[in-house]
């Protein structure tokens, strides 16, 4: 089970490292102050549908934040926020 929490970080929508131009149609990421780069879902960790595909459909929700400073609510695993929600 992941770990319940409030994280903050910069909505990205790839990782800056990236040397390539990011795909409009892929999900969204929390950028955290540490570096590490979070992927935003949505839907629950229960939901029975491919994380990649979770993480696709999510991106309408968080879009209109990108670039900005957020405060995201979920639950951790690996590096991915499940029932990810702005607070």
């Amino acid at each position: 089970m992941g770990k319940q929490g409030n994280f903050e970080g910069t909505l990205v929508a790839q990782d800056p490292g990236n040397p390539f131009a990011p795909n409009p149609k892929d999900g969204l990421y929390l950028l955290r102050q540490d570096g590490k780069l979070l992927a935003l879902v949505k839907a629950s960790m229960a939901t029975q549908m491919p994380v990649d595909v979770l993480h696709r459909q999510s991106r309408g929700i968080f879009e209109p934040y990108l670039g900005k400073t957020i405060m995201v609510q979920g639950y951790l695993s690996g590096s991915t926020i499940y029932s990810a929600m702005i607070i």
